[in-house]
């Protein structure tokens, strides 16, 4: 190895170590308190889950602790097997949600790094790109959300684009292996939609390479197959992730059903107007994130502070400070305003315009889909894109939002040494503070601003900003008469292409603000969204302009500072200083950290009591917990070593929330009172063998030991046959539950006869996926296993395979012979195992292209 790549290696390695030790210290409360947690909502509620994996390095494929029971792999259990679950193992499960979220910023910089740096062949201005991107706040808020699986595919992205663009132009077998791997990262990561519309995005930009090389259809054609090979490979290795939660969530998931395939559910978690225009001023629109500083205030994201005083006073009981049309907002859709600039004068470096024009149509493009119910396109989208039907949250496509900025900011860097540049780039800064003004100005009349207005003020600009680009093209002054030549003589001296391009996204926006909230009165999506709250919006109008002059002063400073005669390694440092002022405004709030007691409490008197209460771990019920607690709610229970028959999951069993009543558990709770006194009886606790309620109450968090019967391992003597929503019908009306065993099908040569006797009992539960019971019984009788059917439930009996059957409408039952018998339940996914051989030729094949490539190089290098 050459001595200068030694050094480069090492002036990259060095960066990356200082970049690392600059997030222990952006996050040095959590780091260095092992007392704290990382706030981040959804990944601490599933603290739990975290636990189980620590525990099986080998996962189980079946999660028996929340919600009756789930698959983990077919059910898209997280990042099962993503690289970075290895955090898990090396320190407190529960702690090392937040060590992973540091890692992702991390690798979302080197990535960016390793992009930028390629492209401006200078390793300053890769590390301002790097940090740019990293604590971009549309992608650095969803750290607070908790939403580890969308950063993890746009960590990678900027190198997964690098990889293309060096496979495409130079045929590079090294980038083969990069795009393979980080493809495969991404889809390890398990969020398949957000890979899915990233995927749709590289696709357009391996043609854009394809198209602009200058060489042969049959180079062009061969290039492109190797990027395609590399995608195809990537899927075949990770098809494990692919092929087992996609026939899992179309088939038995509540995801799969009419209620979340239709376009109301699609659209839910749109972009609206008042996010796009936060992209251009953060303090445009408040979020749900905020801190309670000393004294009577809140303190917001983007400089917004709010008093308790000034909220009487204006009557707001709600939040103060996001005022839009989703339930609520924790996520900042900004990807910060110098990015935002030195995006915006890609128009203006004519070399680079075609370029910064496919960009900024691809922005349009996913605009059209993130904007979802104010979308002309969405529909269409919905109806045409194999998928779209399984998928929510359009908005999340702006996740393209910095890695689209960061390709067109990056060649407008080098531009600002170039004299013949600097017209250009003055105009582009004119440009954008009047875009600025206009926003400004419409935040304090957005209602009349949407409609029409909007419509107007979108393409005014739009034919404005070409205009201009057309007169600097042409190189005359900027007159009034100029802008008029620019329209009579059709734009002459400029590319049409480039130049309709770069309107069509603005007039899109203007056809975004017709949309005249259709959303709250079309009955299909008015459930998913909520009006404007106007008394919020007047209330905090004025909570932009300190958010406007942080954008207006740095968008001028970085201006002068790129336009002064300093080395690049200077203008870079002084760039990243004034972004990381700026972008501290916007993102410290998203840092926020919580006690760990908060979320692990295994010395709570109620989790003391119940497991006293039940000392057997093999006999221990199920409880159900209602508590908001967070250390007793939704996915928690397995840090007590308990299992909660309620929890979370988006991929729950259809056939499960039916049978508890919804999301409410009205099956669980109508009559529940009654069964703790013993004076009724519940078929569906007993049935899932829940013998604890926790709940709040005035005088704090506590439970109620129902008095019911244990179920797990009944024997029953009769059957009928009946559909699961019959079934789950047939027990609210009062069906003899314990006599008869409702099952799905008749099982094959099983006789009903009169009572019969006998017990079953579990004797083993080795792992969630696996439990045997021990069986007596006078007679052929049918067993109830107290836990959640699914097609991939195996049973032997006495050894011998034997059939599972659903019963009840979601429980697993097996018949068992007449004597003593051993039944062996284990829970085995034929999809998973079928996707892991098609990864293991996947992963032969990548290993075998890379020989046989290496071997080729070295012969052509030798000859």
């Amino acid at each position: 190895m050459q001595k200068e790549t030694v050094k480069k290696i090492g002036a990259f390695a060095g960066i990356g170590v200082a970049f690392f030790i600059f997030l222990l210290f952006i996050f040095r409360a959590f780091v260095f308190d092992a007392n704290t947690l990382m706030l981040n909502s959804d990944q601490l509620n599933g603290i739990g889950s975290k636990v189980l994996r620590a525990q099986n390095f080998i996962l189980t494929e079946w999660d028996d602790s929340r919600l009756g029971g789930v698959p983990t792999i077919d059910a898209l259990f997280g990042d099962a097997y993503h690289p970075l679950v290895l955090v898990e193992f090396l320190t407190d499960p529960a702690r090392a949600v937040g060590f992973k979220f540091i890692l992702i910023l991390w690798v979302a910089f080197l990535s960016a790094m390793a992009l930028a740096r390629s492209l401006t062949g200078s390793l300053a201005w890769g590390t301002l790109f790097g940090f740019l991107y990293a604590f971009s706040p549309q992608y650095f808020s969803y750290v607070y959300g908790g939403h580890d699986g969308k950063m993890m595919v746009f960590a990678i992205a900027p190198l997964a684009l690098l990889a293309i663009r060096k496979i495409i132009r130079e045929g590079s077998i090294l980038y083969f292996a990069v795009f393979t791997l980080s493809v495969v990262w991404m889809i390890l990561g398990s969020h398949l939609q957000l890979t899915y519309l990233f995927l749709w995005g590289a696709g357009f930009y391996a043609l854009f390479e394809t198209l602009a090389l200058s060489t042969t259809w049959k180079t062009r054609a061969k290039k492109l197959g190797i990027a395609a090979g590399a995608l195809a490979i990537a899927l075949g290795i990770s098809a494990f992730q692919i092929i087992p939660p996609y026939l899992y969530t179309t088939a038995e998931s509540v995801r799969g059903t009419g209620e979340k395939t239709n376009y109301g559910h699609a659209s839910s978690w749109s972009l609206h107007q008042e996010e796009l225009a936060s992209m251009l001023i953060p303090g445009f629109l408040g979020v749900d994130v905020y801190e309670q500083k000393e004294g009577p205030e809140l303190a917001g994201s983007s400089l917004i502070s709010v008093a308790y005083a000034d909220m009487q006073k204006n009557h707001i009981q709600s939040s103060p400070f996001y005022w839009g049309h989703n339930p609520f907002k924790l996520n900042h859709d900004s990807a910060g305003i110098i990015l935002t600039f030195l995006a915006f004068l890609g128009f203006f470096v004519r070399k680079n315009r075609r370029a910064a024009a496919f960009w900024f149509v691809g922005a349009a493009v996913a605009l059209t889909y993130a904007m979802g119910v104010h979308s002309p396109l969405f529909k269409l989208w919905f109806a045409i894109i194999p998928g779209m039907k399984s998928f929510r949250a359009p908005s999340m496509a702006m996740f393209w939002l910095p890695l689209l900025m960061l390709m067109m900011a990056i060649p407008v860097v080098k531009s600002f040494a170039e004299k013949e540049s600097r017209r250009a780039l003055r105009a582009g800064l004119v440009m954008f503070l009047i875009l600025l003004g206009i926003v400004c100005v419409a935040r304090f009349a957005w209602t009349s601003f949407l409609g029409g207005p909007g419509l107007f003020i979108s393409i005014a600009y739009g034919l404005a900003l070409i205009a201009v680009l057309n007169i600097l093209d042409r190189n005359v002054a900027f007159k009034p008469e100029e802008f008029a030549n620019a329209f009579k003589l059709q734009f002459r001296g400029s590319s049409k292409l480039e130049l309709g391009a770069i309107f069509v996204p603005f007039f899109l926006t203007g056809i975004f603000f017709l949309s005249n909230q259709n959303l709250l009165i079309d009955p299909v999506t008015a459930s998913y969204f909520k009006p404007l709250n106007e008394t919020v919006m007047q209330f905090a109008a004025a909570k932009i302009l300190p958010s406007f002059f942080v954008a207006v002063i740095a968008v001028v400073a970085v201006w002068v500072v790129m336009t002064m005669k300093f080395s690049a390694v200077k203008k870079a440092a002084i760039v990243g200083a004034l972004a990381a002022v700026e972008l501290y405004t916007i993102d410290a709030v998203f840092v926020q950290n919580v006690e760990r007691k908060e979320y692990v409490q295994p010395t709570n008197p109620v989790i003391r009591s119940i497991l006293a209460e039940h000392p057997d771990t093999l006999l221990r019920p199920r409880i159900l917990s209602l508590s908001r607690d967070q250390a007793l709610s939704s996915n928690s229970f397995p840090l007590y070593n308990l299992r909660n028959a309620d929890g979370f999951h988006d991929n729950e069993l259809a056939s499960y929330r039916l049978f508890r009543g919804g999301q409410n558990n009205e099956n669980y709770l109508y009559n529940v009172n009654a069964v703790a006194q013993g004076t009724e009886e519940n078929a569906f606790l007993d049935l899932m063998d829940i013998g604890d309620v926790i709940f709040d109450s005035r005088a704090g968090t506590q439970y109620i030991p129902l008095k019911h019967e244990n179920f797990d391992g009944h024997l029953y003597a009769d059957f009928t046959t009946l559909s699961d929503s019959a079934a789950v019908t047939a027990l609210r009306n009062g069906a003899d539950f314990k006599k008869t065993i409702i099952l799905s099908e008749a099982p094959a040569g099983f006789e009903s006869s009169s009572e019969i006797h006998g017990s079953a009992k579990v004797i083993a539960k080795p792992k969630m996926d696996d439990i045997t019971y021990q069986v007596s019984s006078d007679k052929p009788a049918i067993m109830l296993s107290s836990g959640n059917f699914h097609r991939y439930w195996k049973a032997t009996v006495n050894g011998n395979p034997a059939k599972v059957y659903k019963a009840f409408g979601t429980l697993r039952a097996v018949v068992v012979p007449a004597g003593n018998s051993t039944v062996h339940f284990e829970y085995k996914s034929d999809a998973v195992r079928y996707s892991l051989w098609m990864g293991a030729v996947a992963f032969a094949i990548f290993i075998a292209v890379m020989i046989i490539a290496n071997f080729c190089a070295r012969k052509a290098r030798r000859n």
